[in-house]
């Protein structure tokens, strides 16, 4: 009885959906246009292992991003190319001050998490430097977080040839200014297909123990592709994406709509999550 006059309430605060809007809900089969895992750690001696998959029928482009605990700030971001029906997946090791994450899976990222043999060494660059937030600027913050996985859009043409066949040579060529300075890229990147899903799975080796972490993946998270190459700070699981004819974003949830302005896709994510806690 709380919850339905809380949420009767917040509702009557902020008018009931009456317009065509981008409708977030939190997706009940776990797959989505956007996919949350709030935990891995490699503290006291545990990996973690993310998994990321593809149930469309189209080759996709996700972005992947680890953020630490204390803020929730970036500590290493990059795309990785989902052909059709596939899977990707990573581990997540400690390294003495801080961690990493390896792939040996033969699907493309960008850049090529092939190419470093070390894999990629989470950095402290946001909260030391771009975004000082009072808290440690160690890299041991970065040992413990979430995890964001965003599909970018679903890929065609060249572009999505090539993510099919795992070439990621021709992927990266993709990512580069042709003399034109036209992107090879261009036009070969649609909207996403809202099948993505994400877990992570916690392994304490000493203990022979393995947890699992699902993702709670978000429908309706955008409906206009992303072209991000380089962006370490956007797209975020908080800055969900509104199509040109939606005007604003709408939460459903198991006692009615809220609306939020366009301007204010953080506080929509915000409220969804809260009420698939209370709801």
């Amino acid at each position: 009885m709380r919850n339905t006059t809380l949420w009767c309430a917040i509702a009557l605060g902020l008018g009931l959906a009456q317009s065509a809007a981008a409708v977030l809900r939190v997706s009940p089969s776990g797959v989505g246009s956007a996919v949350y895992v709030p935990y891995y750690t490699v503290e006291d001696g545990r990996a973690s292992l993310l998994t990321v998959s593809n149930s469309s029928d189209q080759p996709t482009m996700v972005r992947v991003l680890f953020a630490e605990a204390q803020n929730g700030q970036s500590v290493m971001s990059f795309n990785v190319m989902l052909p059709a029906q596939s899977v990707w997946s990573a581990s997540v090791s400690a390294l003495a001050d801080g961690a990493k994450v390896t792939s040996q899976s033969s699907v493309c990222t960008v850049p090529v998490l092939a190419t470093f043999a070390p894999g990629f060494t989470f950095v402290n660059f946001d909260y030391a430097h771009n975004h000082p937030d009072g808290g440690s600027t160690g890299t041991a913050r970065v040992r413990t977080g979430a995890v964001e996985v965003i599909e970018l859009g679903a890929l065609t043409g060249a572009l999505g040839e090539a993510t099919a066949a795992l070439d990621c040579e021709d992927i990266m060529a993709a990512y580069v200014n042709t003399g034109s300075g036209v992107p090879v890229r261009t036009g070969q990147i649609l909207a996403p297909t809202g099948q993505i899903s994400a877990k992570v799975n916690v392994i304490e080796v000493v203990k022979g123990l393995i947890n699992t972490i699902e993702g709670v993946a978000i429908e309706g998270f955008s409906e206009v592709p992303q072209d991000v190459t380089g962006d370490d700070y956007l797209p975020r699981i908080s800055t969900p994406r509104l199509g040109q004819t939606t005007p604003e974003f709408v939460v459903d949830g198991p006692n009615g709509r809220l609306v939020f302005a366009s301007n204010r896709g953080p506080d929509a994510i915000s409220s969804l999550f809260m009420r698939s806690e209370i709801g």
